[in-house]
């Protein structure tokens, strides 16, 4: 089976990942951490970080697909590393993804970031693609703050091609 993909270019995940950062500032969002889900949502949660003159970020990996490719099956999230409680313990989060769909790791990072005593946590992320969360009846974003949105498969510029 095909699957519809769009590719976004460089340019416009720049244009995404400074459109979360305008929001959050129209919105006063106090952050004091990023925090960007490996591997996805690194280069993003760095373009924000520097839009928000945030210095201290961090990353954590969870694991939800089988391999990269467009439309790979989905496993359970798994936390394959995580931060310690001192980068995170009373602070406000800011937690960024490059892409969410069904909201499974988004949660997953969550809960992680709850679990090490976070004050607050906003999350992120540049495209909501609704593709898979219409498959499973799901129409409600995990992520707070959107870039943009669509109904099909979306393919960032650091995903191998074909």
């Amino acid at each position: 089976m095909t699957v519809p993909v769009r590719m976004f270019s460089w340019e416009e995940l720049q244009a995404l990942s400074e459109k979360v950062a305008d929001d959050l500032k129209a919105q006063d969002r106090r952050i004091d951490t990023i925090i960007g889900i490996a591997r996805g949502g690194l280069l993003p949660a760095l373009v924000v970080a520097f839009a928000l003159n945030i210095r201290d970020v961090h990353s954590i990996s969870i694991v939800t697909t089988t391999d990269d490719a467009p439309g790979a099956p989905k496993t359970e999230p798994r936390l394959r590393s995580s931060l310690r409680r001192e980068d995170i313990e009373g602070r406000r989060c800011l937690l960024i993804d490059d892409v969410v769909d069904t909201g499974a790791t988004m949660r997953t990072a969550r809960r992680a970031l709850e679990a090490l005593g976070a004050q607050e946590i906003v999350t992120a992320a540049m495209i909501w693609s609704r593709l898979v969360a219409n498959e499973i009846g799901e129409s409600h974003c995990e992520a707070e703050f959107i870039g943009t949105e669509l109904d099909i498969w979306a393919s960032v510029p650091w995903e191998p091609v074909g």
